[in-house]
């Protein structure tokens, strides 16, 4: 929901529970609402009850566009259908009828179209008679008409695309100018504060003239009171004060529960209005999606179309709701002047001048806007043109690009067709590779080191290292076996000396 004019003192403002609302102006906003409530549902209720009785416009346009090739003036009936079946599948069998291989049951239709009546073919021959009486090129230009039947279909789509692309830059503009409107609110506004401290300046100096008058008459009657009158004047001023002050909180109070009330009664009233608008969208789903031609038995709107009404309808309850909200509050503002209008009559014509020189200034401040907003229109156009440019260059390179794309597709195709003929070909030559490495192994097998001189170089060569260290291992054996015999040699000698040197000292024992 928008929001709401601050300015509008009158509003209920639902919002908010801090501001006092006049009961009368609740009353009067209840009622309004309600009528525009009653309204809006006695025309969505016309609109289902006109969407159970006819079929919609958008989606039946496409159908008749399809089917404009069928003029029958005559419910066909099942032995005519028989009959068309009968000529298509001999269509397609024959091979006498090679121009006619691709016949459908509705191009069977489209052939006959001129018939006035489909119970006058006696027999199947007399149907294909009459189908091979059109030529090949009548044939190719229907095909034609149809395919350029298509392309406009998808013209419109693409229209259609467009223009919601341009709905949703114009929604991004209104909310540049949704935040410029509430900056000149705002100024607005400001304006109007200045406007009411003019007046209140202006009613504050009259009241001072007023008690000035009403004080100098009292001065002349009452000159012979004591100061204790003016005190007790002043205890009883001081005590209504606070009376009054208790009865604004009292008032205050009402009104935040008469808004707590109201809010509570929106809410529920808005869920009521969410679920009734479901269950209407639902069943005007259903009765879209279960619409079918009388003629063809095909369902009428398609899953795209219903998507694409249901968009547009959407767009529409909110315009209608922004468009009541408006009116709303366009109507209480015209209440509001009415008021203020009323109130300036009632104080006269002390505030005239006044009211002049302010309007002098509004004026001068909403011409320099006038300037401004044109200034930002100059903008905006230059923008556009350059935008324009923008856009017929990239049209003009999404061509190119599509062009090349094309071009690029079609060798990708070729390269496509010549992988698989590759890819065909590779297991018959891994079939190959393998017979040619079995046969290699037992080739291999068969002929031993044959053939291969790098195995026999090094053949030879591990076998002379080999030779060479048996005769060193031989070698080393003897010297080993040379050094053992002369280990044992001077082993023997050493145990011989040990002998003779224990005997004489045995000897020479006794001899002590």
């Amino acid at each position: 929901m928008e929001e709401q004019d601050p300015a509008n003192s009158n509003l209920v403002d639902l919002s908010s529970a801090e501001i006092p609302i006049p009961i009368e102006n609740q009353e009067e906003v209840q009622e309004e609402v309600k009528e525009e409530d009653n309204e809006i549902a006695q025309s969505e209720q016309d609109k289902h009850n006109s969407a159970e009785t006819k079929p919609p416009t958008g989606i039946s346009s496409n159908l008749e566009l399809r089917d404009t090739n069928i003029s029958v003036s005559k419910t066909v009936s099942e032995e005519d259908i028989d009959h068309f079946h009968k000529m298509a599948s001999y269509a397609k069998v024959d091979p006498s009828k090679r121009g006619y291989d691709s016949f459908t049951l509705k191009e069977a239709l489209n052939q006959v179209s001129s018939l006035n009546d489909l119970a006058s073919l006696p027999s199947l021959q007399e149907l294909y008679n009459l189908v091979r009486a059109k030529s090949a090129s009548q044939i190719q230009k229907e095909k034609e008409e149809q395919e350029v039947a298509e392309k406009k279909i998808k013209e419109v789509e693409e229209e259609n695309n467009r223009k919601m692309k341009i709905e949703e830059q114009d929604r991004l503009l209104k909310m540049r100018v949704d935040k410029d409107e509430l900056l000149n609110r705002f100024q607005t506004l400001l304006d109007r504060r200045d406007k009411a401290k003019l007046k209140n300046s202006s009613l504050q100096h009259r009241l001072g003239e007023y008690f000035k008058r009403k004080r100098a008459d009292e001065s002349n009657r009452d000159s012979d009171r004591s100061g204790s009158d003016w005190d007790q004047r002043y205890a009883n001023n001081l005590q209504t004060l606070a009376e009054l002050r208790i009865k604004f909180d009292q008032i205050a109070s009402s009104n935040n529960k008469v808004v707590v009330d109201l809010k509570q009664e929106l809410e529920t009233k808005r869920a009521e209005t969410e679920g009734y608008e479901k269950d209407f969208l639902r069943a005007r789903k259903n009765a879209l999606c279960s619409s079918e031609n009388g003629r063809t038995g095909k369902k009428l709107p398609p899953k795209e179309v219903i998507e694409a009404l249901e968009l547009a309808d959407s767009k529409k309850t909110q315009e209608v709701v922004a468009i009541r909200l408006e009116y709303i509050k366009l109507k209480n503002k015209i209440k509001r002047q009415e008021q203020i209008l009323k109130q300036r009559e009632d104080l006269g014509e002390g505030l005239h001048l006044i009211d002049f020189e302010q309007l002098k200034i509004e004026n001068q401040a909403y011409n320099e806007k006038i300037e401004e907003r044109n200034e930002e229109i100059l903008k905006l156009k230059r923008k556009i043109t350059v935008i324009v440019q923008i856009l017929t260059h990239i049209k003009e390179k999404l061509n190119y690009i599509e062009g090349d794309n094309e071009r690029r597709n079609a060798d990708l195709q070729v390269l496509d067709s010549k992988a698989n003929e590759l890819k065909d070909r590779l297991p018959i030559l891994k079939m190959k590779r393998d017979s040619l490495r079995a046969h290699n192994t037992l080739l291999r097998q068969k002929n031993g080191l044959l053939g291969n001189r790098d195995l026999l170089r090094d053949y030879e060569n591990k076998k002379d290292n080999c030779e060479k260290l048996q005769k060193d291992v031989k070698q080393l054996k003897d010297n080993y076996e040379f050094l053992t015999s002369k280990h044992n040699e001077v082993k023997r000698q050493i145990q011989k000396i040990q002998i003779k040197h224990r005997v004489g000292n045995f000897g020479l024992l006794q001899s002590v």
